[in-house]
């Protein structure tokens, strides 16, 4: 059949961080990747422009269904990850709106509308994800861009950890992480075993104010490693799972007022 139309709407997550963090040269230069991605990935007979700001606006005309919409999203998500991350200092995600043509959307101004509504879903969501107007978003996770490859985090020497944001559970420790632990056997153990030797979650634990847009950075001594680190500390999405994503660099030396000073400048707790 000829199908149906669907405008999408796309946002660069975050893009006033890269503006503050590596200056608006970056920030247009992103822009303009992004453009010319869109610019070749659509078919000729799409619309593809720039909103405003740092939105685009993607108008397709005979489509079958939300669902091809939806995966050629998660396609340009990828490309757009890949490109950045190639290409700049940073890697860029964003987050996408759909809305379909039908009885509710039969102008352009309405189906803007939707769309623009579905995308304010993908962001309050947590971004890097993509919301389809009017249809259950439980079978549409986040776009997945963390590529966990062993040989990677091996070279790079990183101590990362991945941890279940509801359970405490380690998801995945980096070969470094692995050798800081002293174990390759963390599946099921709790974080705070593993990192404080604790046999019970952290008073202090910063989770409930963590956020997807920044890292947040403190340091602590660490009962189970006998050293200081330095932790960096956000939330993401990965595989359509809430993950604490934690960077661990042990330290040799720590001078005692400045664990207190972190310790004490914790972020208070979300309500």
């Amino acid at each position: 059949g000829v199908g149906t139309s669907a405008m999408i709407m796309l946002d660069i997550d975050d893009f006033k961080n890269i503006n503050d963090r590596c200056g608006r040269d970056w920030g247009d230069r992103a822009l303009m990747q992004v453009a010319d991605i869109l610019r070749d990935y659509f078919r000729t007979g799409d619309i593809a422009a720039r909103f405003g700001g740092d939105e685009f606006c993607v108008f397709m005309a005979g489509v079958p269904s939300y669902q091809t919409v939806w995966k050629k999203c998660e396609r340009l998500a990828q490309e757009i990850f890949r490109v950045t991350n190639e290409e700049n200092q940073f890697p860029v995600t964003c987050s996408m709106g759909i809305a379909m043509a039908g009885e509710d959307t039969a102008t352009f101004a309405r189906l803007y509308q939707c769309a623009d509504a579905a995308l304010y879903e993908a962001k309050h969501r947590g971004k890097n994800q993509c919301a389809v107007y009017g249809e259950a978003t439980d079978s549409m996770p986040p776009f997945e861009q963390v590529s966990l490859r062993g040989d990677l985090m091996e070279a790079l020497d990183i101590a990362l950890f991945l941890i279940d944001a509801k359970t405490d559970e380690m998801i995945y420790i980096s070969p470094a992480g692995q050798r800081l632990c002293g174990t390759t056997d963390y599946r099921g153990k709790k974080c705070y075993e593993l990192i404080r030797a604790g046999d019970k979650p952290c008073i202090d634990c910063v989770r409930p104010a963590l956020s997807h847009d920044c890292f947040f950075r403190r340091s602590l001594f660490s009962g189970c490693w006998k050293r200081p680190v330095l932790l960096q500390d956000k939330l993401i999405n990965w595989k359509g799972q809430l993950v604490h994503l934690q960077l661990a660099v042990p330290l040799e030396e720590a001078p005692l007022e400045t664990l207190e000073s972190a310790e004490s400048s914790a972020p208070p707790a979300k309500s």
